[in-house]
């Protein structure tokens, strides 16, 4: 097992996401890859002005908070949907 630690930042790759999201049945069933695109920009970017989009320099590599948001923008998609 690995050992966390405190100060290292947790980084979630949005391609190991996709396979567990396909894994899990949930990729083409309750939503498909374009609409997961648009839940993984609402995810890295803090505004919803395209004009004032940042670029990233690993922009699927998401931290702590934007994994927080990538789950709740998916979570609010199941429901709406």
């Amino acid at each position: 097992q690995l050992k966390r630690v405190r100060s290292a930042t947790v980084k979630v790759d949005l391609r190991w996401l996709c396979n567990h999201l396909t894994r899990w049945q949930l990729l083409g069933r309750d939503f498909n890859v374009q609409e997961l695109a648009l839940i993984a920009v609402f995810a890295k970017q803090t505004t919803t002005d395209p004009e004032q989009f940042v670029l990233h320099p690993q922009p699927l590599e998401y931290n702590y908070a934007e994994f927080e948001r990538l789950l709740l923008g998916m979570a609010y998609h199941i429901f709406i949907a």
